[in-house]
């Protein structure tokens, strides 16, 4: 059976899969755009469970408020390469996701999984690659408290954080300096003995190794 052209055109842009998969589809369902989509969908699952074992390490994350603000998300996606997740249909599943779960008040990521298994199907179709939910903090706020948000290198790397209301400008400068230095630790009584002292024999020996501390006493 020839497939009409036009017919291929609207199944493509129903479904963001590609000209060939369309044409396909349509060839297996006689032209029957309906059966079609439901026959890429099925294609997208087989596909989907054929990819679960590649590896994700290319992503995005966003930061996401709700409506009155008194609630946010931060949320990372990773696909299997740059090319991709670089993309506009990429950027638009990583904000519909961070918006379904906030929305939802997603409380683990199995219940997230769940909850966009959909989504990523349909992302598999047409992205053509592994896409999975790696992680997300849903937060709100108490009473005296406000966000403090920054995105870097456009969603490479994004910061959430919480600090008093009075802050101001500090709850930007201090996420843009997390995203910068990637601390281990939030608090210093975070930080175990055995950390400490390692750090602190660090810092000892780049002082001892520093030219311009050589006349400085000890």
């Amino acid at each position: 059976m020839k497939i009409d052209v036009k017919a291929i055109k609207a199944l493509r842009e129903m479904t963001g899969a590609g000209m060939m998969d369309c044409k396909k589809a349509l060839e297996a369902n006689n032209g029957d755009i309906e059966k079609a989509k439901d026959w890429l969908r099925e294609k997208g699952i087989a596909t989907a469970a054929k990819k679960s074992t590649r590896i994700a390490a290319e992503g995005r994350t966003e930061v996401v408020f709700s409506k009155d603000g008194s609630k946010a998300i931060i949320v990372e996606v990773n696909a299997e390469t740059d090319f991709v997740s670089i993309g506009e249909p990429f950027k638009q599943l990583v904000n519909e996701v961070a918006n379904l779960l906030l929305e939802n008040n997603s409380e683990s990521l199995e219940a997230a999984e769940e909850l966009t298994k959909e989504l990523f199907i349909d992302a598999t179709i047409k992205m053509g690659e592994k896409i999975t939910l790696r992680r997300f903090e849903i937060i709100e706020l108490e009473d005296g408290e406000a966000f403090g948000t920054y995105s870097h290198m456009d969603g490479k790397i994004s910061v959430l954080l919480v600090l008093n209301k009075d802050a101001g400008d500090t709850n930007k400068s201090l996420a843009m300096h997390i995203a910068a230095n990637n601390p281990t630790y939030i608090n210093t009584s975070d930080i175990s003995e055995v950390e400490r002292e390692k750090e602190f024999n660090i810092q000892v020996e780049a002082a001892k190794n520093d030219e311009s501390l050589a006349d400085k006493p000890e």
